[in-house]
């Protein structure tokens, strides 16, 4: 994947996790977004650019009791800010 499409990518994964706010995704659902967004990508890739978005301080997980290890991920207020800038929001 070069790198407008991984731009184009995030800038998905964001929107999709905009459009349920409060609540959160897991990869799954965010894959099918992805999907019918028009890209083709694995669940690992996908948990990668989430890492990525999280680095970047526009994403974050849910802290859950149960089952930790199956992440559901959030848009942050700079996820919301950024969408808002590139008018997504």
């Amino acid at each position: 994947m070069n790198a407008a499409s991984r731009e184009l990518l995030r800038q998905n994964l964001l929107v999709q996790l905009n459009a349920v706010t409060p609540a959160a995704l897991r990869v799954p659902a965010l894959q099918v977004g992805a999907m019918a967004g028009g890209f083709d990508v694995l669940q690992a890739e996908l948990a990668g650019e989430l890492a990525y978005l999280a680095d970047k301080k526009l994403v974050s997980t849910v802290e859950k009791p149960v089952s930790p290890e199956n992440k559901h991920w959030r848009i942050t207020a700079d996820g919301r800010d950024y969408l808002a800038e590139l008018g997504l929001a």
